[in-house]
């Protein structure tokens, strides 16, 4: 009999490709924007956080967006400038009230579009999620900050 309380992983790994995936400074490749203020370690989070919004603004509308941020600031005293470091309860709250398709189309939108956007390739992961994206992501592109 099968172990039930042990989770089931796929053999889905991620894979960085370094040589054309990640962009050179100050010489973009042909579908990332040229790096510059924008790519630094310094707005990587209020990438995420723009990435996030966009997601919900796309997928779930305005009103969801300023509803939910309404409800993170009033319930657990997250202001919008704090949802990059507080994705756990941005993630909580959401499936407060979407279901779990919902929420994970949410989180692969928006790692999908932030790998995008650093010249990343993105392979999906299925016990990812996007704080597990987003840790990755600022790993690989620490090494072309330093």
């Amino acid at each position: 009999m099968e172990n039930l309380w042990r989770p089931r992983f796929r053999e889905l790994k991620v894979k960085i490709i370094y040589p054309d995936a990640v962009p050179k400074w100050g010489k973009p490749n042909s579908s990332v924007q040229e790096l510059g203020d924008a790519h630094s370690p310094k707005n990587f989070n209020k990438e995420v956080q723009s990435e996030l919004d966009g997601a919900i603004l796309r997928l779930l509308g305005r009103e969801v967006l300023g509803a939910l941020y309404k409800h993170l600031r009033d319930q657990y005293d997250v202001t919008a400038d704090e949802v990059p470091y507080r994705l756990e309860t941005v993630f909580h709250v959401l499936y407060d009230v979407l279901d779990e398709p919902g929420v994970q189309t949410i989180q692969m939108v928006t790692a999908k579009r932030l790998y995008d956007k650093f010249g990343l390739t993105f392979t999906y992961v299925d016990y990812f999620r996007l704080q597990d994206y987003v840790k990755q992501a600022k790993e690989v592109l620490a090494t072309l900050w330093n």
